[in-house]
């Protein structure tokens, strides 16, 4: 009998734990849910920094070439 009652009484905590796991889930979801959007405009903000960044450095490396090779053709004149 005192089996019986440890069995009903494990599978009644592991019910309670299923549903503590579910709910705490839920919460973590709501959570991050919430702080979503915060977080993607931190990412495209990096991201415009980043691409304005790396176009600004291909475009001094552009105009260098271009000039390199102007100032080369000059002599050619």
């Amino acid at each position: 009998m005192a089996d019986e009652h440890n069995s009903e009484g494990l599978g009644h905590e592991e019910e309670h734990l299923t549903e503590l796991q579910v709910m705490v889930r839920e919460e973590v979801a709501k959570a991050f849910e919430a702080t979503l959007p915060t977080h993607l405009d931190g990412i495209k903000s990096s991201l415009k920094n980043f691409i304005s960044e790396e176009f600004a450095t291909f475009k001094d490396e552009i105009e260098k070439e271009i000039k390199e090779l102007n100032d080369g053709s000059q002599g050619f004149s």
